[in-house]
């Protein structure tokens, strides 16, 4: 119960403090995180901020296949809410696109940097899954 008032308090804190933000905060989010533009790009935004900052997506290049092991990674082992199928495929092809395998990110060819720069969810300082080899 305390930990729901806490979180209900820092959610209202929050949303006072969002009308103080500099013009140069509320352009980035205005900018998604960062997150190039697409179809698919405020889905993504939305769907993975809830738990971890956009950092930790555009550091990442991976195939849509290791995008969506790591989309079954979270929901089986860091609790995050299984997608709807459209809302899934939306996710998967804009990751694929966007950040594929070939830009070099640090889980194209590894497991390195899912513990580091997260936002503050369930994933925060947890082992990443582990990749297939190819």
């Amino acid at each position: 119960m305390a930990r729901r008032l806490n979180t209900m308090v820092g959610a209202v804190v929050l949303a006072a403090a969002g009308s103080f933000l500099p013009a140069a905060a509320q352009a980035q989010d205005e900018d998604f995180g960062g997150l190039p533009e697409g179809e698919g790009r405020e889905t993504v935004f939305y769907t993975c901020t809830a738990c971890h900052s956009t950092g930790i997506i555009t550091q990442q290049g991976m195939s849509r296949d290791r995008w969506d092991k790591l989309l079954v990674w979270m929901v089986e082992k860091q609790g995050m809410p299984e997608l709807a199928p459209e809302d899934r495929d939306v996710v998967l092809d804009y990751l694929a696109e966007h950040f594929p395998e070939d830009r070099g990110g640090t889980m194209a060819g590894g497991t390195g940097g899912m513990g580091m720069g997260m936002g503050g969810g369930g994933m925060m300082g947890a082992a990443p899954p582990p990749m297939p080899s190819d």
